[in-house]
């Protein structure tokens, strides 16, 4: 029972930190081009940002003048995104949305599938996507690269030189600590491939897969960014629909 309690503190703990931290520094990148994406691709308004934490990414896609509903499992982060609400939020239950059939133009998700343990679980997240968006409707996916949890990587804002992320393996929980946040996550391994496979498994085809590294317009003092993307984005429509 007190490893349980200590267990659930710690994780009240790490998402009451987390959702101090902004949309800076290394995780500037896993946003950065995300607006000339959806510009790119996307039409309508009508929104979903899946796995909506505590709510980072919904007010960032609501400041594009997106209609965005935000989704989640956790009711700690579901409570605080509507302490501070500038959008509507709701629950995952059982891995099913509470939504109908084709009914989104778009769907968002940012680092939420590298904390999926199990390729079962990743399949049926990426089903109910499939299943709430419109024809035509777009899915962008921001995850991590196989070097995020690299300990060769000297990341501006993450630490992962820890001996549980070496050489690992589909599926392997991996160790991440946010600088200067005093926030720990354990994320899970998954590779292009496993990535690629998933989708064409759940039906969908990938339009884009874009890395973002840092540039000189950025105003960082990027270390390995420079040459090494931390950050995978994927964009996907569902197989069949037209372009």
């Amino acid at each position: 029972m007190n490893e349980h309690l200590n267990k659930l503190n710690h994780m009240d703990k790490n998402i009451t930190n987390y959702s101090k931290f902004g949309i800076e520094g290394t995780s500037l990148l896993a946003f950065r081009d995300v607006p000339d994406l959806i510009n790119k691709y996307v039409k309508g308004k009508k929104t979903l940002d899946y796995g909506c934490g505590p709510g980072r990414s919904t007010r960032f896609l609501k400041s594009m003048g997106l209609d965005v509903i935000g989704v989640d499992i956790s009711d700690k982060c579901l409570q605080m995104c509507k302490d501070n609400a500038t959008a509507h939020y709701c629950k995952i239950e059982n891995g099913k949305l509470p939504f109908i059939d084709n009914s989104y133009d778009f769907v968002f998700s940012s680092l939420v599938f590298l904390a999926i343990a199990t390729k079962r679980d990743i399949s049926t997240a990426l089903r109910e996507i499939h299943r709430i968006l419109k024809k035509d409707g777009i899915f962008i996916m921001v995850t991590g690269t196989e070097k995020l949890h690299s300990p060769e990587m000297q990341w501006v804002s993450y630490d992962t030189d820890f001996p549980e992320n070496q050489n690992p393996t589909s599926g392997q929980a991996l160790k991440i600590v946010i600088k200067n946040a005093d926030v720990t996550f354990y994320d899970y391994f998954w590779t292009n491939r496993d990535y690629l496979d998933l989708f064409d498994q759940c039906g969908f085809q990938v339009l884009e897969d874009h890395l973002p590294v840092a540039n000189n317009q950025d105003d960082h003092p990027w270390h390995s960014e420079r040459e090494n993307a931390p950050f995978i984005v994927y964009v996907l429509k569902r197989k069949g629909d037209s372009k």
